[in-house]
């Protein structure tokens, strides 16, 4: 035995040198790469949004899609509510707060049972390479999971635990054209993600992993298996109690489906082609990011609505309506037609902004001018 370990002394002595080199020269090619591939920054701070356009009070008039046909509507974290957050990182990366990009005991795992198997059997994936994924997708192969675990390193450095959650919530797919939490929680629920229930922000955290064969609205019982299986890694890790985990997991699925909101559409109409003529300068700070948020006041629109609805004359048919803060000139309701939906009387054409002879409009004026100068008493006809 020890003449068989006094022979391969020299081969380990080979070995441990040739690993040293091969570490140092690893090293250096790392820092190079780290400094010519710098992190894409700006990638990370736009979005494709969709444009949500609210009134003066947050009451959603209507949701546009972005260029690619996906209704998404990126909020901060702050606004995800008390329970995704954490039913996110149950979900997808448990060790997400102590790791910084990678996840080394899942990487370590996922190895030993590929060599194991010889297959892949789970995946070490965090939720700072899901995100780098979903920014630019690329092939799934070694060479991308390579750059991939290159540019969680770099992000890490760049960007707090918050900001990487907040991305990933709000670029994650969670079904059909759905993307991001905010478009997922108004279709599913009709409620904005801070007002989640626990069981809600469950299923909603499943279903990124395979967002079509988990949608509830077409696979219920799946969904729920998956939602359920959150609430049981919510509960390992201690993000909430035996009883929460007991009531959320024999809760149904209740969906509340939303259909958007086409609401005062001859204003909206003029806002996507004139913003800056009818929207707040200074929006409430409460005001969820990358929405248009309008001078028009959706109670006055409604009561406008109903007295031209009311109207007994027959020329309503072509009649419109503004009203106006007369301090500020803000728009607080526009009535375009009685009809938007109306082709025979060309319901979508906007009288309200048309430009026409002022005609008996001048009256008024001509009357108080007469009046100023003593021309005419209110007597006279």
């Amino acid at each position: 035995m020890a003449a068989l370990l006094q022979r391969l002394r020299p081969h380990a002595r080979t070995c441990l040198h040739w690993s040293f080199r091969a570490g140092i020269a690893g090293g250096v090619l790392f820092a190079v790469a780290w400094c010519i591939l710098p992190f894409p920054v700006e990638d990370y701070r736009r979005y494709d949004a969709s444009n949500c356009i609210t009134d003066r009070n947050g009451v959603i008039l209507r949701t546009t899609l972005n260029p690619a046909g996906q209704r998404c509507l990126p909020i901060r974290l702050d606004e995800a509510g008390e329970w995704l957050p954490a039913a996110m990182i149950a979900a997808e990366d448990k060790r997400y707060h102590r790791h910084h990009g990678l996840d080394y005991l899942a990487l370590g795992r996922a190895l030993w049972q590929m060599v194991r198997h010889r297959e892949v059997v789970s995946g070490a994936s965090t939720l700072t390479t899901q995100t780098i994924r979903l920014v630019r997708p690329r092939p799934r192969n070694l060479l991308s999971k390579g750059v991939e675990a290159f540019r969680a390193l770099q992000m890490e450095t760049l960007f707090t635990k918050k900001e990487i959650l907040e991305q990933y919530l709000n670029r994650s797919p969670f079904g059909g054209n759905l993307v991001g939490i905010r478009a997922a929680s108004l279709h599913y629920f009709s409620k904005e993600p801070a007002h989640l229930s626990l069981e809600e922000a469950a299923l909603l955290a499943g279903l990124p992993q395979s967002p079509n064969r988990l949608r509830p609205d077409r696979h219920p019982e799946s969904a729920r298996t998956r939602r359920n299986h959150v609430l049981e890694r919510m509960h390992a890790a201690g993000f909430i109690g035996l009883q929460e985990h007991d009531a959320a997991s024999s809760s149904p699925v209740d969906l509340q489906p939303w259909t958007p909101p086409f609401l005062a559409p001859h204003f909206v109409d003029a806002v996507l082609h004139r913003p800056e003529d009818l929207t707040l300068a200074q929006p409430a700070e409460s005001t969820p990011s990358f929405q248009t948020t309008t001078t028009l006041d959706w109670t006055l629109q409604q009561l406008a609505e109903a007295q031209l609805a009311g109207h007994p004359s027959e020329k309503a048919r072509s009649a419109a309506v503004v009203v106006l803060d007369a301090p500020t000139g803000e728009v607080l309701a526009m009535i375009g037609s009685p009809d938007y939906a109306n082709p025979r009387d060309a319901g979508q054409f906007n009288a309200a902004l048309s430009p026409r002879s002022p005609g008996s409009a001048l009256n008024p004026f001509a009357y108080a001018l007469a009046f100023d100068r003593g021309q005419l008493t209110p007597e006279e006809v």
